[in-house]
């Protein structure tokens, strides 16, 4: 046993910094590359389907569908293309350090391309690797799963079925087993067969020999294999606790120590969201890197001791010059224009909210009405700041048209209650509007002006999404066309939805931009929900709300957002029956109540206790 963890701390040590900064910039590049396509291939697969919203009711449905079945199966063969690359690079790494050689990242990047080519039309060793995927990357599965609500969902409704919680406890043993034993021992046979094929290109006999001395050693000791590989996956879960528990000091620390912005229990949350994405990154990072140095140690051990140590040198010789069949060049050329192109995903991505498939299956939103209309002007620039500010994932905002077709923010037809002085808003010039104060009285504002749609979404876009509400009259008939066209102007069509009380402006929403979410505003609702190809989620008074108009949406694939909900009592009621969005005057401890839950207790009071013990 000792001979084979020294070998695995050889091979981490040796290499350690050039493995650090390879990982470091190969997941959150893949990732940051991924992300934008998965929602773009999730959204075309609802497309297809018709469905506006994933929600617990229609997920399996959705799931089951065969347009999602190919989405989910050319998803698969990427990650695991990537994966391959990942592994090659690191297993070369590896070879490097066992050797006692130096390789920087860059150079690992292009022998990992060069590997990849090589496994071309391997379609046994593509298989192997899609089987030990769930196994080396064991905490970060398990860190992924807690987190995603529609696993959560799946696991409450077996446990509520009949025999449900024996037949999850047997399903979760069971996989562990395979993930374990079944995935690693996979594992060894990729690395020896990695290994068998190059040696069959240089001497058939020798390596035909070596396989099967290699094979019958490792069936001797098959449980002392799968020892040493629950053993080194204990001590990665140590670290990972240990790794966590420094991050999450550090984090309560700084939280502590900066008390003048305000919003602590709000930061604690977002702070909180982070640590737990780090967690995560370090679950996958910690969790590949130790299994896959852990089997490949364990690999060359056993073929060390059966070949000699001299002949293992001769291999990696071998190899290495194998290696380099792919030019250099090319690969650079490679790389360079990938990186090119996912660095202009990644950026239009962003600004466009392309990026973000949070909302699609995770838990109860906040907006702020308004913007944070409790403690600033209401649809102003400064309450969409504080809005920000406040952590919201919305901001609600009124828009109107003024007589010279300017779009500006105002939920009233008059000035009267927001403003110095009275004026029938859609009567005046934008110019005119300017004229006025809109600090409303509040305390601390003064000189307050009325801003343009196109000055709010400018300061929100890539920072907070906008619900979008058209007021309408008789004298602005176009403000719909115009609403849209700046929406599309400024790539804003993945960070807003739309809202009106009138379905025929729904209707021409969607007529110009069907991407384009849309809510109808309903102050009641009598008998089954209402539905309509031009509303993609219902927006409602939060007292007329009910827990079975809740689910019967949801079944129609149509999320529900309540308003307006200022008491504790009644946003805890809302989460409790599955609304999906509370719009509030007081985001903050709307925030609190629905983001908290979603983050997790466990953390969250880890968060709350630590910050209280060093502000004391």
């Amino acid at each position: 046993m000792k001979v084979v963890f020294d070998k695995m701390g050889m091979v981490l040590r040796k290499n350690f910094l050039s493995l650090m900064v390879f990982e470091l910039i190969f997941r959150i590049g893949t990732w940051l590359a991924v992300l934008p396509g998965a929602a773009f291939l999730l959204r075309l697969s609802m497309r297809v389907q018709k469905m506006r919203y994933i929600t617990n009711q229609n997920i399996f449905r959705f799931l089951s569908h065969p347009m999602t079945i190919v989405v989910l199966l050319f998803s698969v063969a990427v990650i695991i293309v990537l994966c391959m690359l990942e592994y090659g690079a690191l297993l070369i790494c590896f070879e490097y350090s066992a050797n006692n050689m130096k390789i920087n990242s860059w150079e690992m990047l292009l022998e990992g391309l060069v590997m990849l080519r090589r496994m071309r039309g391997r379609g046994k060793t593509f298989a192997l690797v899609t089987i030990c995927l769930p196994s080396i990357n064991l905490l970060m599965l398990a860190a992924g799963v807690v987190k995603v609500q529609a696993s959560n969902y799946v696991a409450e409704r077996l446990v509520m079925a009949r025999g449900g919680v024996p037949i999850l406890l047997s399903v979760i043993g069971v996989l562990f087993i395979l993930f374990l034993v079944f995935g690693f021992s996979m594992a060894l046979r990729f690395l020896r067969d990695d290994d068998k094929k190059e040696q069959e290109e240089a001497a058939p006999e020798a390596a035909e020999i070596s396989g099967s001395v290699l094979h019958k050693y490792h069936r001797g000791r098959f449980f002392r294999n799968v020892a040493y590989i629950l053993l080194w996956n204990l001590i990665a879960w140590g670290l990972l606790l240990l790794i966590s528990a420094v991050l999450i000091c550090g984090v309560s620390i700084f939280i502590a120590l900066t008390p003048e912005r305000g919003y602590t229990m709000l930061r604690i949350i977002d702070h909180g969201n982070r640590v737990y994405l780090c967690i995560g990154f370090l679950a996958g990072f910690i969790s590949t890197t130790v299994n896959l140095a852990g089997l490949y140690s364990l690999a060359h051990v056993l073929e060390e001791q059966k070949v000699g140590r001299n002949e293992m040198k001769r291999r990696f010789a071998e190899k290495t010059k194998h290696l380099h069949l792919l030019h250099r060049r090319v690969a650079l050329a490679i790389v360079v224009t990938l990186g090119i192109l996912e660095l202009h995903m990644v950026v239009r991505s962003y600004m466009t909210g392309d990026y973000n498939l949070s909302d699609m299956m995770t838990g109860v939103a906040v907006t702020a009405h308004r913007g944070a209309s409790k403690y600033a002007p209401e649809n102003t620039l400064e309450a969409l700041e504080l809005a920000m500010d406040q952590y919201a994932d919305y901001a609600e905002i009124d828009v109107q048209e003024s007589s010279d077709g300017v779009l500006f923010l105002l939920h009233d037809m008059s000035t009267l209650r927001t403003c110095d002085r009275a004026v029938v808003a859609y009567t005046k010039t934008y110019e005119e509007l300017l004229e006025l104060d809109a600090s409303a009285g509040k305390k601390g504002y003064s000189d307050v002006r009325i801003p343009t749609l196109e000055d709010a979404i400018l300061m929100c876009r890539g920072q907070i999404k906008l619900n979008i509400e058209i007021k309408t009259n008789a004298r602005t008939p176009d403000v719909v066309d115009k609403t849209v066209a700046m929406i599309e102007d400024l790539d804003f069509v993945n960070q807003c939805v739309v809202t009106c009380t009138d379905l025929k402006y729904l209707e021409r929403v969607k007529e110009l931009n069907p991407d384009i979410k849309t809510g109808q505003i309903l102050k009641v609702t009598i008998g089954d929900v209402p539905q309509s190809d031009a509303i993609d989620f219902l927006s409602m008074k939060y007292t007329n709300v009910t827990e079975h108009l809740v689910e019967r949406a949801h079944e129609c694939g149509m999320e529900v957002h309540v308003w307006t909900v200022n008491d504790l009592n009644s946003m805890k009621e809302m989460t409790a029956i599955g609304v999906d969005n509370i719009i509030t005057d007081d985001a903050p401890t709307a925030k609190q109540i629905a983001h908290g839950e979603r983050l997790g207790e466990g953390l969250l009071s880890i968060l709350r206790s630590m910050v209280k013990q060093v502000e004391k």
